[in-house]
Order: C-alpha cells, then structure tokens, then sequence
C-alpha cells in the first residue's frame, strides 16, 4: 500500500509539472530581486502617458501657491452614433449612397489625482518587475506581443521610458511588459489604476484633512459668520464641536451638522457652468493649513444640483446631491445656533 500511496503522489507531481509546462510561457528564473526596468527616482518622473484601446490617460505633476498636486487627464473614445436611416420617399440616389462613415466622438475628464495617484509616482520610480524574462522572440504571441494592449511613457529627467504591455500571465493575471529590447513580468496591481483611472485616481475629498484632524471650522453665509472649534479631538470619546465665543459649551448642532459637512463628496469635476449662486464659503483648517471651498447650488432646473469651488481641488466640481442637500437644508439653523 505504501508503494502504490507513493506512486499516486508521484504521479499527481508529474502531471501538475505537465500541466504547468503546456499552459505558462517559459521563463528564467528571477534575474535579480525587484529588478527594475529603467533609472529614475519618483522625483525624476513629471508625467505618465498611457494609450489602450479607446482611452488615454495623462498623469502630471504640477506646482501652484498652495503646493504640489497630481492632475490626470482622461480621454475615452465613445462608440460613435450610428448615421439617421433614410426616410421612405426620399431621393433614391441620395439613398443609394454609401452612409457615411461617423466621426468617433470622445469624453473627455480631467481632475485632482487622489492618494493612489500621489502612489503610483513611488510605484513608477523606476518601475520594477517580478522578473526578466528569457524571450529570444520578443513578439512572441505567448505574451501578447505581437498585438499589445497597452503602451505607458514615463516622462523622466533622463528622458522618456517607453513600455509596450503585452498579455497576462496564467493564474496572477501580472502583464508581461516589453521594453529596450527586453520582457519582463510586472505585478497587475501596479498598473491597474492606470487602467481605471477614471475610477481609482479622482480625488473625491473636497479637502485633504482628515475630520478627526480638523482644528477649526469658519462659515459665512452673506454677512453672517460663525467659527466652531473642534474640542478635545485627540480623544474621539470627549471629542466635541463648540461655538469660538463659548468653547466649553457644546453645539448640540454644529456636530451633526458638520458630521455631514465632511462626508460630502465630489460626483464630478466640471467646466465652468452659468446660472450658479452661491450658498455658503467655509474654511477648514487643520495640520497647520487651511482649505476654502465656496458651496454653489444651480438655478436653473427642476431640482437644484450642488457645486462648489475649491483651493483643494483646483476646479468647479459637482457634489453628491443628497448630501449636499442636506448640508443645505440645516444651514439656517447652524448659522443661527447659540
């Protein structure tokens, strides 16, 4: 019996070595740990530009008076609308003709990158692999070579880094990653915010402290002003929100009130709209800086929709209508609290 259990177990080894063999593309072992594709430091790299199939995106750096910040440019190319059929009666020549062939329409965003953007700086400089490659063929259709998904430059001070992305490996789903004339197996994960860029860079914070870090709270509303002050707040059990002028006292409103202040998120980022009035400006400060946000609300419509400007997001942006609603609603008895 021992034999045969011994047998069996050799038998299923070398069949899951066939298995393997059949099904991965060869490859040598690991060159070096964490081999990296190219030189650069994160703050060498200034821009990202990624191709695929029906999208572009740009990621750069850039630099105003209030600091450093991401800002990611998204164009995605939309089916395009299909020709109007031709009416019955019209003119039969002007039917005979070929339709013509629509022009592709596109979407395009730009916005705020978020912490993962902030990361993929770190992540690109330089990019590192999980391993080289042996691939004399580097067109090799067992990578996805021969036809690529994707393309990334990275804009470094050494000069740009060109990388053509492939296929993905069996079972990790990592991308095989073709550049100077070499092929290596880089993690999914570094790559896929790229890919989703329009969902996992868009910074949504309207600004970027914390609500247990947030010191001081200042609203005006016309002519009318109030300060709260956030007590207590390196203790969350006795932390509490207080009027500046009675800072021992609780506000029984203000809590709740800037509870969802601070949970309002931005839906969207926008051009410039007409027809907007504003509604409150207030400020947060918190780790020693302070962040403006002017709320707007629309006048045209049936129902309002909310927008505000901001020093943190550097555009108009639209917000989550309920919340933002809400935040609204209760203002008249903020501003009027004792």
């Amino acid at each position: 019996m021992r034999q045969v259990a011994t047998l069996s177990v050799a038998l299923g080894l070398a069949l899951g070595a066939s298995y393997w063999t059949w099904t991965v593309p060869s490859a040598a072992p690991l060159a070096a740990e964490a081999v990296a594709l190219y030189q650069g430091t994160p703050a060498e790299i200034n821009a990202l530009h990624w191709v695929a199939e029906n999208v572009t995106v740009r990621m750069e750096r850039k630099t105003d008076r209030l600091g450093d910040y991401t800002w990611v440019t998204v164009d995605r190319t939309l089916p395009a609308t299909p020709p109007e059929p031709v009416a019955e009666g019209e003119d039969a020549a002007q039917s005979d003709a070929p339709p013509a062939t629509p022009a592709p329409e596109h979407e395009l965003t730009a916005f705020v990158g978020n912490d993962a953007a902030v990361k993929l700086w770190d992540d690109v400089g330089p990019l590192t692999a999980l391993r080289r490659l042996d691939v004399k063929d580097l067109s090799s259709a067992a990578y996805g070579l021969d036809e690529p998904t994707a393309t990334l430059t990275v804009t470094r001070r050494q000069g740009p880094a060109e990388l053509t992305l492939g296929g993905e490996s069996y079972g990790t789903k990592d991308r095989y990653v073709r550049y100077d004339n070499r092929v290596y197996l880089v993690k999914a994960a570094t790559l896929r915010p790229l890919e989703q860029a329009s969902a996992r860079l868009v910074e949504r914070a309207l600004f970027p402290v914390l609500s247990s870090d947030v010191e001081q709270v200042e609203l005006q509303q016309g002519t009318a002003k109030r300060t709260f002050v956030h007590r207590n707040r390196d203790d969350r059990a006795a932390a509490f929100w207080a009027d500046a002028s009675a800072p021992d006292d609780v506000s029984d409103v203000a809590g709740p009130w800037l509870d969802k202040l601070f949970r309002v998120r931005v839906e969207a980022y926008e051009d410039d709209i007409a027809d907007l009035e504003p509604v409150l400006t207030f400020s947060v400060l918190g780790k020693g800086e302070r962040w403006s946000v002017q709320l707007l609300r629309s006048t045209g419509g049936a129902q309002p929709e909310f927008y505000a400007r901001t020093t943190y997001n550097r555009s108009l942006v639209k917000l989550t209508r309920d919340l933002a609603q809400d935040v609204v609603a209760d203002l008249g008895a903020v501003m009027g609290a004792e």
